[in-house]
């Protein structure tokens, strides 16, 4: 009897650990290939895995794709990540504009879609070409004969995936189809919802509060990064503490002139920040309110990417 315990207690370890090791192997990924030429990284949709014996291939197969598009040169190379869940990806891909060790000072970010290999869909071509028109300014329409040249206003498109969290931002004249085009592509390819469709330049940011469904707060066209914060932040602290959630920065970013979109990270955040920790030091030890107030703004406030 002993013995046919042991045998049924080492059973159900065993296949607690294959569980266990299932749930943490990798089901989903993206590839990114770096252009130095153009500043630009070209990123995949977030994809299912496929089989292990093809998962080394997936880089080198996006960068072959990148290239017969012309989006990158002979010696571009591609790189992915993989990870057990659509939100673990949703982070990395923040992480990786905020930290790219392989991208080699480029700083424009933009999806540009693929199917690997053993997917049915592949994307049209003309996808990747309004990836592209998203990133690199076109040269200006002559819609009437010896008319002077105009150049294209500047679009932004902003949308985000109330499951993963994952957000994408396009500019270019076609930016709002270039976006919709790379959502269709992504995956998952529900779930999105446009969060800003504008012709301002600046800063903007993407503050979310925890779901399900995630919802986002979003302010964009500023002069400062913290003036975006300041505007998106109350409203997103104040949506928090209805619902019991928590918010925190999903991405934030600068348009600079049509086409350039690049992550930012300047003083003017960190001066907000300071505030907070400055209004929590000068409380009086009596002012009970004031030091709640005080750390209620420093601890709800989280970032990522």
């Amino acid at each position: 009897m002993r013995i046919l315990l042991s045998l049924a207690a080492a059973l159900v370890t065993v296949a607690g650990m294959a569980a266990i090791a299932q749930a943490q192997a990798p089901q989903y990924f993206y590839c990114y290939v770096p252009n130095a030429a153009t500043s630009t990284v070209y990123m995949t949709q977030t994809l299912p895995v496929g089989p292990v014996s093809e998962r080394a291939t997936y880089g080198a197969a996006y960068a072959a794709y990148l290239r017969g598009e012309g989006l990158v040169s002979a010696s571009a190379r591609g790189y992915c990540t993989m990870r057990p869940t659509t939100g673990e990806i949703a982070v990395a891909r923040q992480d990786l504009q905020s930290y790219c060790p392989e991208c080699n000072g480029a700083t424009r970010f933009t999806t540009a879609p693929w199917s690997r290999p053993g997917m049915q869909a592949a994307p049209e071509q003309k996808t990747a070409g309004a990836a592209i028109q998203a990133v690199i300014p076109q040269p200006p329409p002559q819609t009437v004969p010896l008319a002077p040249e105009k150049a294209p206003d500047l679009r932004l498109a902003v949308m985000g995936n109330d499951v993963t969290g994952e957000i994408l931002v396009v500019t270019g004249p076609n930016a709002e189809k270039a976006a919709e085009d790379a959502a269709a592509n992504a995956f998952p390819s529900t779930g999105w919802q446009k969060l800003a469709m504008s012709e301002a330049s600046g800063y903007g940011i993407a503050i979310c509060v925890d779901g399900p469904p995630i919802t986002f707060f979003v302010s964009e066209g500023k002069k400062l990064l913290s003036d975006a914060i300041a505007e998106a932040l109350p409203q997103a602290r104040a949506y928090a503490k209805q619902t019991g959630k928590r918010p925190y920065m999903c991405r934030h970013w600068h348009i600079k002139e049509p086409g350039y979109v690049e992550p930012v990270w300047e003083t003017s955040v960190v001066d907000l920040v300071k505030g907070h920790l400055r209004a929590y030091l000068t409380c009086k030890s009596a002012e009970s309110d004031c030091l709640k107030e005080a750390i209620s703004r420093m601890a709800t406030f989280a970032v990522r990417g």
